[in-house]
């Protein structure tokens, strides 16, 4: 009896030095091609604490405002229109934009593609973007990789990367951009996050992107430069591919402004901003919006109505494409409901 509760004991106590041992984070964590995955958008102000950290440190983020849901797609180049000019096993790219710009400055089909590399060094990089102008499919390639994780990642790693881009240059092209600079990722804490979505053990770490992006329009004589500091807390888990949960803003003068925040899956039973359809993928962008909400993944033609707060129609029609003007709306919040072929889908924006 006494050789059984002895074992018992050392079980407990093994089991809470293993719940206590920070987790390493991979390569193998990372996405692959093919993959799609889920995320929920919350509003920045709910989220409380989110600098606070430490070792074996418990981040409870249960009571954040779900605000829309997005899908992160992974896809093989050869199904992107950039299929000529991608290549490698690791390599796969995520659509971050149907449209860009507007008139003669149009772009379509925004890329970026990613590569999990093991040589010269281990990372999870940004190797390109792909973009569409006038028809056609135009590369442009990171003479510098950006570095986004080096491996593996553990608690207390501090890491200081480079990075420079730059577009075609091409009398054809009405513009050029630039973006060169540095990122500074700091792994600060460890332990335990609670989300709507779940529990997970985790890592916690600080990205800061320092760069300079440089814009040279045909009409203009002279180039455009400005800095662009953006910020990132990032909660990294065993599971999720992308982070658990995730915190970002601009970074102006030492201060940092929180402008987006979103968790790894839906609110079971509260999904909001996407069909329970799973072969269709609609997410929306930005959140807040300023201008034109930008709905991929649905029909032009499809019956939509905006309303406020109190239950009000302030919009209705069918999308022309896939932006939808919104700039005639007072600051605030609002629903919009498209009426899809899959059902109905149901989305919460900010105005601002």
């Amino acid at each position: 009896m006494r050789r059984i509760i002895g074992q018992g004991v050392l079980a407990v106590i093994t089991l809470s030095l293993k719940a206590q041992t920070p987790i390493t984070i991979t390569n193998a964590e990372m996405p692959v091609k093919n993959d799609t995955l889920r995320y929920t958008d919350v509003t920045p102000a709910s989220v409380k604490n989110y600098l606070a950290t430490g070792p074996n440190f418990t981040w409870d983020f249960t009571n954040v405002q779900p605000a829309g849901e997005g899908v992160r797609k992974f896809e093989s180049p050869s199904a992107t229109p950039y299929k000529f000019f991608f290549f490698g096993a690791n390599t796969f790219g995520e659509k971050v934009s149907s449209s860009l710009g507007a008139g003669p400055l149009t772009i379509t089909d925004f890329y970026d593609f990613y590569n999990k590399q093991t040589s010269p060094v281990n990372a999870y990089v940004t190797e390109g973007v792909g973009m569409t102008f006038s028809s056609i499919p135009l590369p442009a390639y990171y003479s510098d990789k950006d570095e986004l994780y080096l491996f593996p990642l553990n608690f207390g790693d501090r890491d200081s990367t480079t990075f420079r881009f730059a577009t075609i240059t091409s009398t054809a092209l009405p513009l050029s951009y630039s973006k060169t600079g540095y990122r500074i990722t700091q792994v600060n804490g460890w332990g335990t996050i609670n989300t709507p979505f779940g529990t997970e053990q985790c890592l916690r770490l600080v990205t800061t992107e320092y760069a300079q992006d440089s814009m040279k329009i045909s009409l203009l004589p002279f180039p455009i430069g400005f800095p662009n500091f953006v910020r990132s807390y990032q909660w990294l888990t065993l599971k999720s591919k992308i982070p658990f949960f995730e915190v970002s803003g601009a970074y102006t003068a030492g201060n940092f402004t929180p402008n987006s925040a979103r968790f790894r899956g839906s609110v079971p039973g509260k999904e909001v901003g996407l069909s329970e359809n799973k072969e269709i993928a609609v997410n929306f962008h930005p959140n807040p919006v300023h201008e034109k909400l930008v709905v991929n993944g649905i029909d032009a033609g499809t019956a939509y109505k905006v309303y406020s707060v109190s239950g009000a129609v302030l919009m209705r029609g069918e999308t022309q494409g896939e932006t939808l003007d919104v700039s005639g709306l007072s600051n605030g919040i609002y629903f919009l409901r498209i009426h899809a072929k899959s059902g109905e889908i149901n989305y919460r924006f900010v105005k601002e």
